[in-house]
């Protein structure tokens, strides 16, 4: 269970054969080039990202350009400021580019782009744009919600388009229309609000990936602290609750002092990463607790990944996001300290 629509940028560091586990892109970090097939999720950088093989499993890539002439069989997450898809991406195709250009077939498609231009089919579209085009190579199956700047659709929607755009060009063919105009403050809004939307779900992406890799790379740890929140999650998320507050106390009082400064920028990394660390944890044991009482058989990734999305979706409530949040972040940071005060010896060890 691999799929979270709320997102879009990348990393899974899978890869098969002799390329055992770990990220692709060269020493320059110029050109990147896959030709052959990829039998695994992929994870690619680069200033320029060329993907000529197929890519049988997800594809995350991230670069200046991304040029993508193989098929993928699963998602493609892709952030870049040039994006082309020239291949067939037979799940979902989530994309953030400065402009994307999709000649291929998409399982569905969803895009933040300055511009946006749709050659292929696909079932759905929505979209947030500065322009967007939709060629008349292009049947969209289901459904196009887009907020744009201008449109021009010479395609075919074969169900309902719902658009909210300042320049209607062409609407082409569509089952159902519903047009709303927008003036140019209203886009300037909605391009704003749209701007934090897409940088939360990058954001939100970015941290699944964070934990998808603590599995792969480091599964003692990881594992070792999810143990931890399972014994006296009351006890620990209350000493959590506290010691983040201590500890934010603490960094302030540091940073306010030269001497201390140095050490309070240190210390806050170290901060930030517990934080993150501590939703992870958490988020797997939601995963497990909900797919055992489901009775529901899944990987350790995709029971990761069912309480991720679970504690997110909980979050997106009002009041009740928040105070989940709060649980979340304080029962994970007083699980970490226990860990590491339970095993302060065995780290502090000389050998």
């Amino acid at each position: 269970m691999k799929k979270l629509l709320i997102i879009l940028l990348v990393f899974a560091l899978l890869l098969p054969g002799i390329y055992a586990a770990q990220t692709i892109n060269d020493e320059t970090q110029k050109v990147v080039t896959i030709e052959n097939d990829v039998n695994d999720d992929l994870f690619i950088s680069g200033d320029k990202v060329i993907i000529n093989g197929n890519i049988n499993g997800d594809l995350f890539a991230g670069a200046g350009e991304v040029l993508v002439n193989g098929n993928v069989t699963g998602d493609a997450y892709i952030a870049g400021g040039n994006v082309t898809i020239n291949g067939n991406v037979i799940g979902g195709l989530i994309v953030g580019a400065g402009q994307a250009t999709i000649s291929g077939n998409t399982g569905k498609i969803i895009a933040g782009c300055g511009d946006l231009a749709i050659k292929g089919n696909t079932d759905k579209i929505i979209a947030v744009s500065g322009n967007v085009k939709i060629y008349p190579t292009s049947t969209v199956q289901r459904y196009a919600y887009i907020s744009t700047g201008g449109f021009e659709n010479q395609g075919t929607i074969l169900g309902e388009l719902n658009l909210s755009a300042e320049q209607l060009i062409e609407k082409g063919n569509v089952g159902s229309f519903n047009y709303k105009k927008s003036t140019a403050f209203q886009d300037f809004s909605k391009g704003i609000k749209s701007f934090f939307t897409v940088l939360s779900i990058l954001t939100t992406l970015g941290i699944l990936i964070l934990g998808i890799i603590f599995i792969k790379l480091f599964p003692k740890l990881f594992f070792g602290l999810e143990k931890e929140v399972e014994k006296d999650y009351i006890i620990k998320t209350v000493v959590g609750f506290f010691l983040i507050i201590g500890a934010i106390i603490g960094l302030i009082i540091l940073a306010v002092t030269m001497i201390g400064l140095p050490l309070a920028l240190i210390l806050g990394m170290f901060f930030i990463m517990a934080l993150m660390i501590s939703g992870l944890v958490v988020s797997y044991c939601t995963g497990n607790f909900v797919t055992k009482r489901l009775n529901f058989k899944t990987g350790e990734l995709g029971i990761f990944i069912i309480g991720f999305a679970i504690i997110i979706i909980l979050k997106m409530i009002p009041i009740l996001g928040f105070i989940v949040g709060l649980v979340v972040v304080s029962l994970g940071f007083g699980s970490i300290f226990y860990a590491v005060k339970n095993n302060w010896k065995t780290i502090t060890a000389k050998n």
